[in-house]
């Protein structure tokens, strides 16, 4: 919901693009998918899902497991990856488990990065050639969630372009020789802005390994989960209907404060009351144990925040929001369609028994609940009838 530079609504903006997940050469070819498989086991509205998994190279250097997730959303786009690494065999560091890249044309003047307390720094960069180490390999301090992203990034030669990009890395966990990190290290790195020899900043973000570490070794792993987000640059290039987001924009123009708002206040936590187990907080996944209710408290939360709950046996629930009026149910204020304000899949799974297996499934239901301005919030699903 961001207008192009030709104030064109309901079209596609350009927030820049570029980007990938493990960059590492061996022997000085770059390692590349092998035999991986897909599986797409949600295609939204509420929550997507598509899982992925295999190798890095045909030797199998490197095995892969990750999700990939977007949601339905009223502020600004936001993408989830959950990402595994397992090294199985002895390399070297320079590599970068994921990049938020760039185009040629994109002109990045200003880079900012923080914790969940706020800004680290923020850094204008100059002009300098390309392949320039602007940071290398500089560790996040504090506790996280930590995130990074390009204030005043321009689009200088295109008419589609009004945004700039930011990650969150909500957890960072890997094991290499045995020792265990939980501060993400980065890098940022100059490239040429087009394919003429102009050298204005034009940076690439790159998750490293840290720097006292020399060596990768078999059986090593790197788990990293977190999330990219594109921002408009003005209150008024946005048209979309949240009032808050609209008013921080309003307060807060081409500021790193965005990126620490959606870091620090998206979900803070998830609290269980009964009949369920948290999977994730945010998107927020509860693994049902009791089949009739789930009870469950929400702190913090932006914009319409997704909430699965799996294991169920039944597709029939309603989900309410408790307020001081009783249990308020979430209906089809959100609907276009009449019941398209959740989503449900079917999943089959076989389960072993003995020397003897059987196929069965469960259903897994999604809601979006807005959750701006609201710092606590209750929710319960309960099991209703099959006439629904």
């Amino acid at each position: 919901m961001v207008k192009r530079e030709d104030k064109d609504k309901w079209r596609f903006s350009d927030a820049g693009w570029g980007g990938d997940w493990l960059k590492l050469s061996i022997k000085g070819q770059r390692l590349t998918p092998f035999q991986w498989r897909f599986g797409y086991f949600s295609h939204g509205p509420c929550l997507s899902e598509v899982n992925y998994k295999g190798w890095y190279g045909k030797d199998k250097a490197v095995s892969l497991e990750a999700s990939v997730s977007t949601l339905r959303t009223d502020d600004y786009a936001r993408t989830f990856f959950n990402i595994r690494y397992d090294f199985n065999t002895d390399t070297h560091t320079d590599l970068s488990f994921f990049e938020l890249g760039t185009t040629d044309t994109i002109h990045t003047p200003t880079i900012a990065w923080g914790n969940n307390e706020g800004l680290i720094e923020e850094r204008d960069l100059d002009r300098q050639k390309p392949n320039h180490l602007y940071i290398e390999q500089q560790s996040f301090d504090g506790a996280g969630p930590f995130w990074f992203g390009f204030p005043k990034q321009e689009l200088p030669i295109t008419k589609g372009g009004k945004g700039w990009r930011a990650i969150v890395i909500r957890s960072f966990e890997a094991s290499f020789g045995g020792v265990r990190y939980h501060q993400p290290t980065f890098s940022v790195i100059n490239i040429r802005r087009n394919r003429q020899n102009i050298i204005d900043p034009n940076a690439i973000f790159a998750l490293r390994p840290p720097p006292e570490v020399t060596r990768v070794s078999k059986g090593d792993w790197v788990s990293l989960d977190i999330s990219v987000i594109a921002l408009p640059r003005k209150v008024d290039d946005y048209y979309g209907p949240n009032m808050s987001f609209h008013q921080h924009m309003a307060e807060n123009p081409d500021s790193w404060k965005t990126i620490h708002r959606e870091a620090a206040e998206n979900v803070r936590s998830v609290d269980i009351h009964s009949g369920g187990k948290v999977v994730s907080i945010y998107p927020i996944i509860v693994s049902a144990v009791d089949q009739e209710m789930i009870k469950l408290v929400i702190q913090g939360g932006l914009g319409a925040v997704p909430i699965q709950f799996n294991g169920l046996l039944s597709r029939h629930y309603m989900l309410f929001r408790c307020t001081d009026e009783g249990e308020l149910p979430i209906d089809g204020d959100q609907a276009v369609h009449g019941n398209d304000f959740y989503q449900v899949e079917y999943h089959h799974c076989r389960i072993e028994k003995n020397d003897s297996s059987e196929v069965a499934g469960y259903y897994c239901i999604t809601f979006n609940v807005i959750l701006d301005e609201i710092d606590s919030s209750i929710w319960v699903l309960r099991r209703v009838g099959d006439d629904l």
